[in-house]
């Protein structure tokens, strides 16, 4: 596909389906970036959207937006990618960052309900308001599907509350919040992802305790066993969503700046991108939380 003149291409692979594969092309994706003043992302390979991928997208979509001063453009979308991402409100939350390279095609139909139990669209967080009534919405996905106790549903819902919140105090920035319930052979899960642009958590925590001298990867782990900024209110925080996340079989993704962590039962992993790369700005967390049972399908648009 030949780039016109002032024009970068990025071409993607079909990494979206998972938090791993889009973890994996934001760490490539960081070192390709071409310097011209407008950028399209080919984006054709693309056949499956999970949440993580779908925040991560937005998220570089608006961070290059922010660099050129003009929107991305998609280009390319599998008819099915594109209702998918519409469904979600995709568009709309990159209202004036993203825009996609042809309109979806006249007759399809997006089934959507605001009152839904199956996806929660990436709905922008800038607000306390905004984080109450996003996390309300995933709460009742969560307790619909994976059987949670009041006690425990009121826990989880305070573990993403506080992830929003973070966004509002912590990173300068706005964020957005969305989720999607899957059903496989043996259980169903809930996918929610959150992801800011704002200044991260190494230089977050780095204002509180400046001198402590970490990686980014180190901040993250640190994070994660329990140092705030939030000082003597505490806090929940991401000690508690690796904790709930592994305990019912799923997973925990961090990536912040240039620094990576992934928390599995029983495993952690960290690493850093190259000290040259340099990595994409924010915070982006991929949680999957688990319920055993299920009917064997895996359940996309709702």
């Amino acid at each position: 596909m030949a780039a016109a003149a002032g024009v970068g291409v990025i071409r993607l692979a079909d990494c979206l389906g998972s938090p791993t594969r889009a973890d994996t092309w934001l760490a490539q994706v960081a070192g390709a970036v071409p310097t011209t003043e407008r950028i399209d992302l080919d984006v054709a390979p693309v056949s499956f959207v999970c949440p993580y991928g779908a925040a991560v997208l937005l998220s570089v979509c608006q961070h290059l937006a922010r660099e050129r001063g003009r929107p991305v453009q998609l280009v390319g979308l599998q008819e099915h990618v594109h209702a998918y991402l519409r469904r979600v409100d995709f568009f709309k939350a990159g209202a004036g960052a993203v825009v996609a390279d042809r309109p979806l095609r006249w007759g399809v139909e997006i089934p959507r309900s605001l009152a839904s139990l199956n996806v929660l669209e990436l709905t922008v967080v800038r607000s306390l308001r905004e984080v109450y009534d996003a996390t309300a919405r995933a709460l009742r996905i969560l307790t619909t599907w994976l059987g949670l106790d009041a006690g425990v549903a009121q826990h989880v819902g305070c573990c993403i509350a506080e992830a929003c919140e973070n966004v509002i105090e912590h990173s300068r920035d706005s964020g957005v919040l969305v989720a999607q319930k899957y059903e496989f052979a043996g259980w169903t899960e809930v996918q929610l992802a959150i992801a800011d642009l704002g200044i991260g958590i190494r230089q977050s925590l780095h204002t509180a305790y400046a001198g402590l001298d970490e990686t980014p990867a180190g901040w993250i782990r640190r994070a994660v066993a329990g140092l705030s900024c939030r000082g003597d209110r505490g806090g929940v925080g991401l000690s508690e969503i690796r904790r709930l996340a592994t305990q019912t079989g799923g997973s925990l993704l961090i990536r912040s700046g240039a620094g990576r962590a992934m928390y599995a039962p029983g495993h952690a992993w960290y690493s850093d991108l190259q000290a040259d790369v340099g990595g994409l700005p924010g915070t982006q967390l991929a949680v999957t939380l688990r319920s055993m049972g299920g009917t064997g399908r895996r359940t996309e648009v709702q």
